[in-house]
């Protein structure tokens, strides 16, 4: 795998003639790998705690996927990274993002009746599209921290839940709660990798 080199440049000036030197000081060594595998969390992102790996498809160009669990059931997500220099700064992200949800779960909830009761739910498939921007930052020789932020489309119709039977009636504010966990909305990601 590649190693380059990072370089700063100083030009002082020559005290004889007015004239500027250049030198050129080299520092720490990147090592750049075209696979990275790390672990990661956050919110509409790849679960509370996933596993992560992220492979360098063409220069600037990786695909980053990721499998975890979350409140919706397991998360797989599938995300391509544009940089402005793989594999650290600033990148860009699309993608897609699918939450199994939960044959069944029991949630104390309130009902149409104003009491507080155990209702027995079905959290059903959500899939959303992932758009963001985040930084990496490296961490000592091959590893990176990345943070994104960006936004989870919903592309599910529907509530994505069923009561179960013999259920009683939601309130208003419990079907709002529901929606309010579905996946969707404002996303944050954080994950650290370590390249291979």
């Amino acid at each position: 795998m590649p190693v380059l080199m990072a370089q700063e440049v100083e030009t002082l000036p020559d005290k004889d003639d007015e004239s500027s030197e250049v030198i050129t000081r080299q520092t720490k060594p990147i090592d750049v790998r075209d696979f990275y595998l790390g672990f990661g969390t956050g919110i509409n992102y790849a679960g509370l705690l996933a596993i992560t790996g992220e492979f360098n498809l063409f220069k600037n160009l990786s695909l980053l996927g990721t499998a975890g669990t979350g409140s919706w059931g397991y998360k797989i997500l599938a995300n391509v990274h544009y940089y402005n220099k793989f594999p650290k700064g600033v990148f860009y992200s699309a993608g897609i993002s699918y939450a199994t949800g939960i044959p069944e779960v029991e949630l104390e909830l309130e009902t149409s009746s104003g009491n507080n009761e155990n209702i027995l739910i079905e959290l059903e498939p959500v899939v959303n599209i992932d758009i963001g921007i985040g930084y990496a930052i490296r961490l000592w020789k091959r590893g990176r921290l990345n943070l994104e932020i960006g936004y989870a489309i919903d592309a599910t119709s529907g509530d994505a839940y069923k009561i179960k039977p013999g259920q009683p009636e939601l309130s208003d504010v419990s079907e709002k709660a529901l929606q309010i966990m579905k996946p969707g909305g404002f996303r944050f990601g954080l994950n650290m990798n370590f390249g291979l």
